[in-house]
């Protein structure tokens, strides 16, 4: 293994959620690949050196090589250590842990002096691969993995933070080649409750070698004499069979369940440096409006090769008139095992509701809502736990009208 050298620097760093199509360039870019919650509350884990393997699961979404490593951490020495240094071991791993194939290795040395240039011994720790590269090829999940090595007493700090945004990104590596969450690991030092959770704070840089994820320049959504018209732009296209067309045809209040419809194809231009532009119409809109009267589309690139990617959501506000309506059950038929199902209903007018279950025997079962709604959609839920199998009858009455739905219980 080589021995390179590091410095210290403030990293800030944006990420996009735009949808993407390849193009080649000469030189390629390079863009920072990220994976713990920036948002969350930071701190820091200590472990006597030297500490086991740490990893990171990060996700490449194109061929990518990994130039360089941001981990951040910090070194408490002892007073025993004198002259020694530290070392710091980086590995580029494939997603075939526990199984090891390393893709790239390098040592850093970590001069004793170093602690007293930093507030709190904390520092973020960048190194730059030189040849060969690590190659994410195909493009997918990988690891970054450290651990830090010295005299005995000094003590390695791993900057985390908490929450994480997904705890089993964040692993030790044991000697015996199993993997152990790094929230269990540390669970203990760092106080966690049950629900509490960590990741480690750490990031490489990736470079595109066969093209660059390119954003559209735009994408947009407006509502004109009762159609949709959408309308959105490429500067560059290579591979780009074209572009599939999805509404979301209705999703859950509590936001668990979200159901998008294709609705059209827009055939794309292949690979082309030249701007390009699209646009498709949705003729009618307003039949999958919200209560609010919000119709939301998304587009699903797709290459030739059939990758995809999805492009932000946009969204246009429609005239709906509004009727009187039961809708029917969701799931249907439904687990008695499922948390609930979804009942919702329409009133074109602010009145009184009441939505009542009953059995097959015509027996009540169940009061989902008595009282005084405004107009529009609203959407309740009834708990399954306890019904029997069965088929089951919900029933709307509401100004002297009644309107009756039916679904089945299952085991």
């Amino acid at each position: 293994m080589t021995i390179r050298s590091f410095s210290v620097f403030l990293l800030l760093f944006l990420l996009t959620g735009s949808i993407r199509a390849q193009v080649l360039l000469p030189n390629p870019p390079c863009d920072p690949v990220v994976h713990y919650n920036t948002g969350g509350q930071q701190v820091v884990y200590t472990h006597a050196v030297p500490t086991p393997w740490f990893a990171v699961k990060l996700t490449a979404d194109w061929v990518a090589t990994i130039d360089t490593a941001y981990i951040g951490m910090g070194v408490d020495r002892a007073s025993t250590s004198g002259a020694a240094y530290d070392t710091l071991e980086v590995r580029v791993l494939a997603d075939q842990l526990p199984t090891y194939f390393i893709l790239d290795q390098l040592t850093v040395l970590i001069p004793p002096n170093i602690q007293g240039l930093v507030v709190d011994a904390m520092y973020i720790v960048e190194f730059k691969y030189q040849e060969p590269l690590a190659w994410v090829d195909p493009a997918g999940d990988f690891y970054l993995a450290w651990r830090v090595k010295g005299p005995n007493g000094d003590v390695a700090r791993m900057l985390m933070t908490k929450p994480a945004a997904k705890p089993q990104r964040s692993l030790i590596i044991n000697q015996n080649s199993t993997t152990t969450l790094a929230t269990d690991f540390m669970r203990t030092q760092l106080q966690l409750g049950t629900t509490d959770s960590v990741e480690f704070k750490a990031k490489v840089h990736a470079c595109w070698p066969y093209g660059y994820p390119v954003e559209l320049t735009a994408f947009t959504a407006r509502y004109i004499d009762g159609v949709a018209l959408l309308e959105w732009h490429t500067a560059t296209e290579e591979n780009n069979n074209g572009f599939i067309i999805e509404r979301l045809a209705g999703s859950s209040d509590i936001g668990t369940v979200s159901v998008w419809q294709r609705i059209g194809f827009v055939q794309g231009h292949g690979t082309t440096t030249e701007a390009r532009s699209y646009s498709f119409i949705d003729p009618d809109p307003a039949s999958v409006a919200d209560a609010r009267g919000v119709v939301r589309y998304r587009l699903r690139q797709i290459d030739y090769d059939g990758r995809t990617d999805l492009s932000p959501e946009v969204e246009i506000a429609v005239s709906r008139t509004l009727i009187y309506a039961l809708d029917q059950p969701y799931p249907n038929p439904v687990s008695s095992s499922a948390a609930s199902v979804s009942l919702a209903f329409s009133l074109p007018a602010e009145r009184h509701a009441r939505l009542e279950v009953f059995d097959a025997l015509g027996r009540s079962v169940a009061l989902v809502a008595d009282d005084s709604y405004p107009a529009g959609r609203h959407a309740m839920h009834l708990s399954a736990a306890g019904l029997r199998s069965g088929v089951y009858f919900c029933r709307l009455t509401s100004d002297g009208q009644a309107l009756t739905r039916r679904f089945t219980v299952t085991e």
